[in-house]
């Protein structure tokens, strides 16, 4: 027994990703620098380059950390590491994950009736939330890996519940905080924009119809602007950070999806290219283009694919399936899914620990026989557990 705690404790305070040297140095900058620099620093090549909303997360922190230990904040403390600061950044993801189990308890609790009689939740719910409670990617990978994931997914729970209690205007406030902590969230907007549009501004009065669209848009947007406001001036700056198109098709730790392929299959030509005396493009990098470096490659023989590219095919995958929403407003959370997984599967820059922020979803009930993406309990132990989650 005794080994065993100490095992935890060496665990605890020592297992941690490249993340943990991202988040200190986002703690040093909010620490160290005033509001206007922080978009704009660059002495660790881990710039800050999450929304305002996850920057004020980090300066709150800091404050904290710098009692903690005081080195962990200091700007010019590149790749510094220390017990306590472990520690610290792995408590503070953590206590965060309450946001999830709270986003968790109401979702579960919003898709199927709570018992009238007893004031408890049904059977279903509650193995949905203990499901969702000991999920073994937030156990696994975001506390090791420090990417706040539960704490973002508890926000989207939150969001959702709201949609299934017919909260629309709340629904949307959620959704617009979260995209300002994690901006990846973008790629399911569509799906909240064409189901709010339809579900809660659809109507033949013009009247109604214009008063609700300034209702959603006036929260949505003042949502953006408290985040904004302090940035006001570097805006573009920000947003420079926010999408850094610079850094190539594949993430350092790079998905198992469509692109992966598309790599694989370009080498593979240039090998058989070069035993059939096919000259290659001249002066192309001969660096892997998933060697873990953050940095543009082009392909050899195959033809470069850009942003651009990515963005075009997911948005019309995603668009065919958007149109479901006109017809069935309750099925938004199997194409919030299916945007996510489509963007997981087509688009450029797509970490492979990325699939975490969807497979907490698919344990929703299932109901009404609309088409939620929902898996029987053990598949969903067996998705979470046996596939690849740690990278």
């Amino acid at each position: 027994m005794f080994k065993s705690l100490r095992y935890c404790k060496d665990e605890f305070t020592t297992c941690f990703s490249t993340d943990f040297q991202v988040h200190r140095n986002w703690l040093a900058i909010t620490k160290s620098l005033p509001l206007e620099k922080w978009y704009y620093d660059n002495t660790s090549v881990w710039t800050l380059d999450y929304p305002p909303f996850f920057a004020w997360l980090e300066y709150i922190l800091s404050q904290l950390a710098v009692v903690i230990d005081p080195e962990m904040v200091k700007l010019n403390n590149i790749d510094y590491k220390s017990e306590a600061a472990i520690i610290f950044q792995r408590s503070s993801v953590i206590l965060l994950d309450f946001v999830y189990y709270y986003g968790a308890y109401l979702v579960c609790s919003s898709f199927m009736p709570v018992d009238t009689r007893t004031a408890k939740l049904s059977s279903t719910n509650v193995i949905a939330f203990i499901l969702l409670a000991s999920n073994p990617g937030l156990l696994m990978v975001d506390h090791i890996h420090f990417q706040y994931n539960g704490f973002l997914s508890g926000l989207l729970f939150i969001s959702i519940a709201h949609i299934r209690q017919g909260n629309f205007l709340a629904s949307a406030f959620w959704f617009a905080v979260l995209l300002n902590f994690k901006h990846i969230y973008l790629y399911v907007a569509p799906a909240y924009f064409v189901f709010l549009l339809v579900a809660y501004c659809g109507t033949e009065d013009l009247y109604n119809l214009v008063k609700r669209i300034l209702h959603l848009g006036g929260i949505v947007l003042s949502v953006f602007a408290v985040s904004f406001a302090p940035f006001a001036d570097h805006v573009l700056q920000v947003l420079s950070r926010l999408f850094p198109f610079q850094r190539g098709l594949c993430h350092a730790y790079w998905a198992p999806n469509l692109w992966a392929i598309y790599n694989v299959l370009d080498k593979a030509l240039v090998t058989i290219g070069e035993d059939m005396l096919v000259p290659p493009k001249l002066n192309v990098t001969k660096a892997s283009m998933t060697g873990g470096l953050v940095q543009q490659f082009e392909h050899t023989l195959l033809p470069d694919i850009t942003p651009k590219t990515t963005f075009v095919l997911t948005s019309e995958v995603s668009r065919m399936k958007l149109a479901s929403l006109y017809t069935s407003a309750f099925v938004v959370v199997f194409v919030y899914l299916y945007c996510y997984l489509i963007q997981h599967v087509r688009g450029a820059e797509i970490p492979e620990f990325r699939k975490f922020n969807v497979k907490p979803s698919f344990v929703f009930p299932n109901e009404e026989s609309i088409g939620y993406v929902s898996l029987k309990d053990y598949d969903y132990l067996y998705y979470s557990t046996i596939t690849k989650d740690i990278t």
